[in-house]
């Protein structure tokens, strides 16, 4: 079995204060480990206890641009 090393960082949403709002987990995969399964991904949000949990990854300069893009159609 491999190791794998997931950051998770809880957040409160929806506010402006410490401890307020709704509670999520934010869990960074790293680039070039491949997405974890979604059993995994299951298990860690239930390991958390909290039912708003999100998985991301850094984004390319290339996925970036595209955002950016799409941003300047909005701009008018």
């Amino acid at each position: 079995m491999s190791r794998l090393e997931l950051p998770i960082f809880q957040v409160d949403a929806f506010t402006s204060r410490c401890f307020g709002g709704n509670p999520a987990a934010i869990c960074v995969v790293a680039e070039g480990s491949g997405w974890p399964e979604t059993e995994l991904m299951q298990a860690v949000a239930e390991e958390n206890n909290l039912a708003e949990t999100a998985f991301c990854t850094k984004a390319t300069q290339e996925q970036i641009d595209v955002i950016d893009k799409e941003n300047d159609l909005f701009k008018s």
